[in-house]
């Protein structure tokens, strides 16, 4: 992949992957159409969240047809977006992520909603990589 393509699309990714954050890590096997999790933010920090998929652009190297039809949704008790950014598709990159990028999220209770639109004819095979500041955020399957 160019250089300046990386910089202008995963620029955001890159912050979560170079700084000492708190990490955990839930594997989910989408072969329904929606899952919900509580993401419970114990202190005002930045948090982030990522799904990524073993999508055929990578596994194996050389096809790039994952089919993959996931988005992505994270609100806070209000049912409103934590950032401007309103979903994010996990697509033929291999992965996507979430949070609120310019200043540090509230502590409180939010969702965090996974949409496979393609669940009827694809299971995505998914890792959730919670990232936080400060404190790990307490995770729980709704």
């Amino acid at each position: 992949m160019p250089f300046d393509i990386f910089v202008k699309k995963y620029y955001n990714l890159g912050v979560s992957l170079y700084q000492p954050y708190k990490y955990h890590l839930k594997q989910l096997f989408a072969s329904e159409r929606q899952y919900r999790f509580e993401v419970n933010n114990p202190v005002k920090q930045y948090l982030y969240i990522t799904a990524e998929t073993y999508s055929y652009r990578h596994y194996p190297r050389g096809k790039c047809n994952p089919n993959n039809n996931v988005v992505m949704y994270f609100k806070n008790s209000e049912d409103q977006s934590v950032d401007k950014q309103k979903y994010e598709w996990v697509s033929h990159e291999g992965f996507g992520t979430m949070g609120r990028w310019a200043e540090e999220l509230p502590a409180g209770i939010y969702t965090f909603t996974v949409v496979n639109q393609g669940y009827k004819t694809k299971a995505a095979d998914l890792s959730l990589h919670f990232y936080a500041t400060s404190q790990v955020p307490k995770v729980n399957d709704l």
